[in-house]
Order: structure tokens, then sequence, then C-alpha cells
């Protein structure tokens, strides 16, 4: 943030990519309050209209700190709302934080704009099995089947030393 100022005082001007920067800062920082200031400054002062690269940083930030309805509406609200990447980024954060509601309404947006990606499906079974909602978990255990979607296996990679 200190950075940031010192670019403002020097007379240079920030752009588009400045503020995705900062708000991945912001973001990683657990900065919320920041985050949210640079983002209005962003819209409001320079007049920069939101990215997807913003609405995504602005999405995590608030997912990471557990402002997850708040991140729902903010995505909602953005004219990014049929991005999937960003909806499962809230669904991964619902998962974090173990949130079935919020997770719920992600994963449906997820799937209606992939409805064949993998990930989607587990994250939602995990959410609802840490929640002890077995049947939710049944559910989309029988929706993967119903629609031919299988888990891709994860796989780790070793590599030895020639010494």
């Amino acid at each position: 943030m200190f950075l940031f100022q010192e670019m403002i005082d020097s007379g240079i001007l920030p752009t588009s990519v400045t503020f995705v920067g900062v708000l991945f800062a912001c973001s990683h920082a657990g900065l919320v309050e920041e985050g949210r200031n640079f983002y209005k400054l962003m819209v409001y002062t320079y007049g920069i209209p939101p990215s997807v690269e913003h609405c995504a940083c602005m999405v995590d930030l608030l997912g990471r700190a557990g402002f997850l309805e708040e991140a729902e509406t903010f995505l909602l609200d953005s004219p990014f709302r049929e991005e999937p990447g960003i909806w499962g980024s809230l669904l991964a954060a619902c998962g974090v934080y173990n949130n079935s509601d919020v997770g719920s309404r992600a994963a449906q947006h997820c799937l209606w704009l992939e409805p064949r990606h993998s990930s989607t499906y587990t994250l939602l079974s995990n959410i609802y099995a840490s929640s002890k909602l077995w049947n939710d978990v049944t559910r989309i255990r029988d929706l993967m089947k119903e629609k031919g979607v299988e888990k891709e296996p994860g796989f780790s990679c070793l590599r030895l030393g020639t010494e």
C-alpha cells in the first residue's frame, strides 16, 4: 500500500494492471477493508472499469476472509457472473468455511456453466460431508453418475536425484 501511495505521490497514474496487483496483494495479506477501498478508488476515482481479474481478486479477497455472502452478492452484481472460474473460487472458499448454503448456490452456477467439471461435484460433496448432510452427499454422487462425470484421480510426482 505504501508503494501505491508513493507511485501516486510521484505523479504516476495507476492502470488496470496496477489495481490487479494491489487487489491480489490485499487478498493474500487478508486486508479486506483496504481491498474494498482500492476497488472503489479504481472505479470511482480513476474511472477504471472492472475486469474479470479485478472481480476474481475481490471474490478471492472476500472468500478468503470468510465474507462468503458478500462475495456471492459482489459476483452476482458484477458483469462477470458467468465466469465459472470465479464461481469455483467462491465454492472453494465455501469449502474452507464449511458453508453449504452459499456453497450449493455457487456450485449451481458452476454446474450451469460447466456441467461436466468434476471438481465442482467433488467440492460440493465434500462440503456436504463436512456438514454431515449425507443425503446431499449421496444426491451429488448419484448426479455425477447420472451425468457420466468421473472424478479425475489425483496424482503426485516424485523426482529422485541421480546422485
